[in-house]
């Protein structure tokens, strides 16, 4: 459903833009005030220029705002990750020890080193 809702606003977008061309074809100088040079340019493309430039501005402004957010949560998965390797190790560490304790108790009962043979009831 979301895609679909994508879609049609881009569409929507799109059919905005090729309309603002279409209509806004005259040509207008473009002075920037303290440079001595003037340039001449479509006034859609003064439009889609500024449009442009303030998305990426927002971008740059968007970036720079969640920064702190982006460390702290890479610090934390860090973190994350170091705890799972640590109880990891810790839990092959107990099961070691466990194999080693089951070990040997049946070394203690049966001191042949052979392995116990386990009768059925009633045998």
């Amino acid at each position: 459903m979301g895609k679909l809702v994508r879609l049609l606003l881009g569409i929507v977008g799109l059919i905005v833009i090729v309309v603002l061309a279409v209509n806004n074809r005259q040509i207008v100088e473009l002075s920037f005030y303290p440079l001595p040079f003037t340039y001449e340019t479509y006034v859609f493309a003064v439009f889609f220029g500024g449009l442009v430039i303030g998305s990426v501005l927002g971008w740059m402004a968007q970036i720079w705002a969640s920064h702190d957010r982006r460390v702290e949560a890479r610090r934390l998965k860090r973190r994350y990750v170091a705890e799972q390797v640590r109880a990891d190790v810790l839990r092959r560490q107990e099961e070691e020890e466990a194999a080693k304790k089951v070990r040997e108790r049946q070394q203690a009962t049966a001191p042949s080193g052979r392995p116990l043979a386990i009768s059925a009831p009633g045998r």
